[in-house]
């Protein structure tokens, strides 16, 4: 069990390390006028979760995973649902950041 959820946590550092890069180097992702609404809520959101865990991790046994696992599929079901537009021709990848 300490080994999967220490893979756990290595995965869930690694996904929002990628969406905070992701967000500020692909337009297609978070558009520029959006993008520091979106980083905030996100991270109010996130942060906001992280404080119900220990109150998830005391309640009855079968609970706590069956959330995480509803949680993983919530999360699945929105990725998939994902709309990326294409990039106007006026933007380029190099030009994003400058």
């Amino acid at each position: 069990m300490p080994q999967l959820i220490f893979i756990t946590k290595f995965g869930t550092a690694i996904a929002f390390l990628s969406s905070y890069f992701a967000c500020f180097t692909d337009e297609r992702i978070f558009p520029i006028h959006r993008r520091t609404t979106a980083i905030g809520i996100c991270n109010f959101c996130a942060r906001g979760l992280t404080g119900l865990a220990p109150m998830v991790n005391e309640l009855s046994e079968p609970f706590p995973m069956f959330l995480f696992n509803v949680i993983v599929v919530g999360a699945l079901i929105n990725t998939a649902l994902l709309k990326i537009d294409t990039l106007p021709s006026e933007i380029k990848p190099n030009n994003i950041l400058k």
